[in-house]
């Protein structure tokens, strides 16, 4: 018997997927965000200790891929040469970690979603839409 969840998957059109993907971003940053403390003690906001771990996360993920090594090397160069700090990711590495957030997990479980097919989907759009269809 399929159940509410499988059912709805097999519905969604690919525009109504994007609608779902963007709720789903939404849903993760949001999480993050809501972690940051309410009071501000500097001139700059705080940020908070799961958005500051997803982010290491992918640039750490980003470090480990061949094809972005030229790029991770051309940024850290442009930061030694300069005294400003500043974070670069891209946004697919940063949303991958962002899932991989313990608490985002058990949101999207209690939700009746897996992590591995919302990763699948944000790799691989095409492939996800062809297993759903099957």
């Amino acid at each position: 018997m399929p159940t509410p969840v499988s059912t709805a998957r097999e519905c969604l059109t690919p525009e109504a997927a994007h609608a779902l993907d963007e709720a789903a971003l939404e849903l993760c940053l949001s999480v993050s965000l809501d972690r940051v403390p309410a009071s501000q003690l500097s001139d700059d906001p705080p940020v908070s200790n799961s958005l500051m771990a997803a982010i290491k996360r992918s640039q750490a993920n980003q470090r480990r891929q061949p094809e972005n090594f030229h790029l991770y090397h051309q940024i850290s160069q442009q930061q030694s040469s300069t005294s400003m700090s500043c974070i670069k990711v891209e946004l697919q590495n940063l949303i991958l970690s962002i899932l991989d957030d313990p608490v985002v997990s058990r949101v999207f479980g209690e939700a009746g979603f897996r992590g591995s097919e919302i990763k699948l989907a944000i790799v691989r759009p095409l492939a996800s839409f062809q297993i759903l269809a099957v």
